[in-house]
């Protein structure tokens, strides 16, 4: 991944000035400095930048700087480089900005990220938030960039044994057992995949293959890495001058409740942030609309002897989901899957949850709305907010109430959420017990009601 990110860049700034910003300890830096014009790197970690200068050598100079605020003039280069950091920008347009105050008539900006709709992501306990391709084309068009979608490294298909690694893996991922140390990470690597390789210290030509990168279509589960390549109009408007900062905070892409959440402290951003909504089976609440999909078909799927879980849906968390059910962990024999199909095939479902440990703050009777998930051809298609209000006005006891708790940068889940009329209740805090996030319970502070 390492000389496929660095080799797409190289070959786009030959003879230009380019700028790298987050260059860690300078490995792809000092490969970029063999083609561009004048190559700068930047970085906020003082022990990173002092690695960097000294790995380059002079080959590049390296400047201290903050992303959101970048000690350069305005069109001082030709390219701009960021590699798998803007998820831990606490303002990510901020940046667009800036950057775009840099770069000259024609210059492009190159961002790669890891595809947060990859089955097997898995955020970094660092990161603020993830954009998805749409986000991140949004977030460059909105200042002026033409942009350039691709994606690469498709999972390929899998040995037995990797297939059953996968399946912990994805497990560890959503139980939050996966540990937050990269000293942790590495030894879990090596207890499961062996003897890892060393990132070499100085990228080579042709040291590995080139991925190809394809242009970006809405089916990017297989892909492990985005690409944006956002380009700089090479005549600009009259109309078109510097963005004002007040201008750029209006643009922030913070929901209203992660704002006030965000305002709390610094102390609690090395933790995941979520909203917290709730939903009562009133009159008030419409009838369910009929889907904006010609073909769809709602069906509502309950565990019963021989169905352990949905048809054509994976074990997990399903098969989890039913176990606790049987075992009755749960507090409600409630539990079921309400699924969008189409030609027979799952495109979308929402699980109902009874109440258990992890979420102290619901009811015996009550029933979290989640997983949701959509198939990636049909998003932004409004699938979501019919079925949530199919589940709102069916027969329920009049004192359930429906919980829905999402990471407050998912901006998608967010909008559904205010669609359906729930009523955001407060911000929550994932804690781990017993040293353990499986074990673990999220906190619901400041709730309005």
């Amino acid at each position: 991944m390492l000389y496929t990110r660095y080799k797409l860049a190289a070959d786009l700034i030959s003879g230009k000035d380019a700028l790298e910003v987050g260059c860690g300890s300078g490995i792809g830096l000092k490969y970029l400095s063999r083609f561009g014009r004048r190559v700068i790197g930047g970085e906020i970690d003082p022990a990173l930048l002092t690695l960097a200068s000294e790995h380059c050598g002079g080959k590049a100079s390296v400047v201290g700087l903050d992303a959101h605020q970048l000690p350069f003039k305005d069109s001082s280069f030709d390219y701009v480089i960021f590699y798998e950091a803007i998820y831990y920008l606490r303002n990510a347009l901020r940046f667009v900005a800036e950057t775009r105050r840099i770069l000259r008539p024609g210059g492009k900006l190159i961002i790669s990220s890891v595809n947060k709709d990859w089955k097997g992501f898995n955020r970094s306990p660092h990161s603020t938030w993830y954009l998805n391709p749409p986000e991140l084309c949004k977030a460059l068009e909105s200042f002026g960039f033409s942009v350039e979608l691709f994606s690469a490294f498709e999972s390929r298909t899998k040995s037995a044994r990797e297939s059953l690694i996968e399946f912990i893996r994805r497990a560890a991922i959503t139980l939050n057992l996966i540990p937050r140390s990269m000293k942790g990470k590495e030894w879990l690597k090596r207890l499961f995949l062996g003897k890892l390789v060393e990132i070499p210290r100085d990228l080579k030509d042709g040291m590995s293959e080139v991925e190809p990168l394809k242009t970006w279509s809405s089916d990017v589960q297989a892909s492990k890495i985005i690409f944006a390549i956002g380009s700089v109009p090479r005549t600009i408007a009259p109309n078109q001058g510097a963005i004002s900062l007040a201008e750029i905070s209006r643009r922030s892409l913070l929901t209203e409740s992660g704002e006030k959440f965000a305002h709390q402290g610094q102390a609690n951003t090395l933790r995941m942030q979520y909203s917290v909504f709730v939903g009562e089976p009133t009159e008030n609440v419409p009838k369910a609309p009929e889907f904006p999909l010609p073909g769809l078909e709602l069906v509502v799927w309950k565990p019963g002897i021989g169905s352990f879980r949905p048809s054509k849906l994976s074990i997990y968390p399903f098969g989890i989901l039913s176990v606790m059910h049987y075992l009755r962990i749960v507090h409600c024999p409630d539990y079921s899957v309400f699924l969008v199909v189409k030609d027979g095939e799952p495109i979308h479902y929402a699980t109902l949850v009874p109440k258990y440990f992890r979420y102290p703050f619901m009811g015996t009777t009550d029933l979290q709305i989640g997983p949701i998930w959509t198939h990636p051809n049909f998003r932004g298609q409004g699938i979501a907010p019919v079925v949530i209000r199919s589940i709102l006005t069916g027969a329920h006891p009049q004192e359930r109430r429906f919980w829905y708790v999402t990471r407050s940068d998912n901006t998608a889940s967010m909008n559904v959420a205010k669609k359906t009329g729930l009523r955001f209740v407060g911000m929550a805090l994932r804690k781990a017990r017993f040293g353990s996030f499986l074990l673990g319970q999220f906190a619901l502070g400041n709730q309005t009601d």
